[in-house]
């Protein structure tokens, strides 16, 4: 019971005292009423004591039924009110508990929002680090990628892309020294360098050593095989701490695009590589497709665009697969074709190669030709052997004769031109037997004017229709030839001039030095010319236009193959119905110079 409920009434002071005494107004539960029965009793001190609130002096019944309904009604207000404090207490710890548990938790959401924003915003500078890095197409524009991102860091140093080649020998990639690789030597007694370059482990000493200057602090990464990053750092250890972390960040950056660009370099180096073998290769080679489109071919395919137009007007879609041969103008190509595969999975796809057969089949003919000359050879042999007794003959009846003629007789003259004939044409047939058998001819120092002056007699019977010019304006004319052989060409090219001339013409002969080393001869005429249709033919053995009667076509290889035998070279000019011009140059020869072939 509340001891402010409680009512004393009309109660003697030594009960009082004795109430006082034995109960504790405090564990009351009911609500008592006390009377006393003395008024003059002072009882206010220990009314105050003991908290009383009523104190009446009457004894009447209704008066204390009244009392009692009154502290009844007191004790539930009070008790009611005391429930309500009680309750509204135990609410605000509930409020207080939640408005902390809510400052807690607004505390943590903005800690987590926090993080969340640097965590974003971290992203998304990795994500614009990667977009930039990722535009990087060689070592170079690798490197200002990264020292662009980390130029944050006011401390940081150079940055250095190294390569490891071996043991002796790296190389170092520097945006202050130059956009190219420098290759370096390691320092001398430095064995553990791929080591050290690995474990990251001494590299500012043997920076320090490689630059011969002093190096900061180094901050490596390895970014691939044998190919490592390197910072010089200057920061405190407490700026090393975020930059570490900055670092870290992009480490896996740094090497999915470093591995992009060195596969990207292996392949353009390759690439190139191989495009430049392509395009030294002398074959024109092309690639195409099923519908004839060319998308890839070399530099000789570029060069003679006629070959594919000719290919492909001689080739049916069916037979893209088939070796053939095609002539594209005096040239002859084996072409072939084998299948590579698809595109887009769609079309078929060719490489073709043309094989120029020209020179081959060239060759082929020669040695064709050569057979046969040596087969005309060994029959020429027997021939100028039987052909060898009449004409020692002749000679030797010409001789006797002359003996008998008397001298300055137009007999004796005509003995004289029968013997040096004869003596003539068994001298060609002895240089003609050992040429034929390919034995050494003695080839010695030749004027080669006289050589000249000493023919022109011989086929004045054969120029008696036609006008005659010598022009011999050399001033070296002595060369190392065989004299009879020689000799030989001259009436070869005379004649073929003469026979050149249906009608009265002219023949030239003319002499001079193109160079102080070199002689050239020429022997022209005005007659119909060689046709351009057959000029590169004329040297060909066999080769000729003349009538059946009139020769067999040897004559011009064999003058040919005489004066390439004497370091020389022939070669013509000649227009139809105004003549042709044969050239023969020589080399200058000295008077001490003798030699044999």
């Amino acid at each position: 019971m509340d001891s402010a409920s409680l009512i004393i009434i009309n109660l003697p002071k030594h009960e009082l005292d004795f109430i006082s005494g034995r109960i504790d107004f405090n564990l009351l539960t009911t609500p008592i009423v006390l009377t006393l029965s003395q008024a003059d009793i002072d009882i206010t001190e220990w009314i105050n004591q003991k908290n009383v609130s009523y104190f009446i002096q009457d004894e009447k019944v209704e008066t204390l039924d009244r009392l009692i309904d009154v502290a009844k009604t007191r004790i539930q207000r009070r008790t009611v009110i005391k429930q309500i404090a009680e309750q509204s207490k135990s609410a605000d710890q509930v409020v207080q508990d939640q408005e902390e548990q809510i400052i807690a938790k607004t505390l943590d959401i903005e800690l987590s929002n926090q993080e969340q924003n640097q965590k974003l915003k971290r992203e998304r500078q990795l994500l614009k680090f990667l977009k930039d890095i990722a535009l990087a197409d060689f070592y170079d524009s690798f490197l200002r990628s990264i020292k662009n991102e980390f130029k944050v860091f006011h401390a940081l140093g150079e940055i250095f892309l190294v390569e490891i080649k071996n043991e002796q020998d790296l190389a170092v990639l520097n945006l202050k020294v130059s956009d190219l690789w420098r290759d370096h030597k390691v320092p001398s007694g430095d064995t553990q360098a791929l080591n050290d370059f690995m474990s990251g482990k001494n590299l500012s000493t043997f920076f320090a050593n490689l630059l011969q200057r002093p190096f900061g602090r180094s901050v490596s990464m390895h970014l691939k095989g044998n190919y490592f990053l390197i910072v010089e750092s200057h920061l405190s250890d407490i700026q090393n701490v975020p930059f570490q972390e900055f670092f870290s960040d992009r480490q896996e950056i740094l090497k999915m695009v470093f591995d992009k660009i060195d596969n990207e370099e292996k392949m353009n180096s390759f690439a190139f590589r191989w495009e430049k073998i392509f395009d030294f290769i002398k074959d024109p080679i092309a690639m195409i497709d099923e519908d004839y489109n060319v998308f890839a071919h070399n530099n000789a395919f570029d060069n003679r665009p006629e070959l594919f137009r000719c290919y492909q007007e001689q080739t049916k879609a069916s037979d893209l697969l088939k070796n053939r041969n095609i002539i594209v103008g005096d040239s002859s190509f084996d072409v072939l074709a084998f299948e590579v595969g698809t595109i887009d999975g769609a079309k078929r796809t060719f490489v073709l190669t043309f094989k120029d057969q020209t020179e081959s089949n060239q060759l082929q003919l020669e040695l064709i030709q050569k057979k046969k000359m040596a087969t005309i050879g060994k029959l020429a042999g027997h021939l100028s052997h039987e052909l060898n007794n009449p004409l020692t003959g002749i000679r030797s009846m010409a001789q006797i004769l002359l003996n008998e003629a008397v001298p300055g007789t137009s007999t004796h003259k005509d003995l004289v031109e029968i013997e040096s004939a004869a003596h003539r044409s068994l001298s060609v047939i002895k240089n003609f037997i050992e040429f034929s058998d390919n034995k050494n001819t003695q080839i010695e120092l030749t004027d080669i004017h006289t050589l000249i002056e000493r023919t022109m007699p011989l086929m004045k019977t054969s120029l008696r229709n036609h006008v005659v010019a010598k022009n011999l304006m050399a001033t070296k004319y002595s060369a190392q030839v065989n004299a009879p052989l020689f000799q030989q060409v001259l009436f070869n090219l005379i004649k073929n001039a003469i026979q050149a001339m249906s009608e009265k013409g002219r023949v030239s002969i003319d002499t001079e030095n193109p160079t102080s080393t070199s002689l050239k001869i020429s022997v022209s005429d005005t007659g119909k010319g060689i046709p351009a249709s057959v000029q590169a033919l004329i040297f060909q053995p066999f080769f000729t236009t003349k009538e059946k009667t009139q020769g067999n076509g040897l004559g011009l290889s064999i003058v040919k193959s005489i004066v390439e035998s004497f370091r020389g070279k022939i070669y013509f000019t000649s227009a139809e119905g105004v003549g042709t011009q044969f050239h023969i140059e020589l080399p200058v020869a000295s008077r001490n110079e003798n030699t044999s072939h």
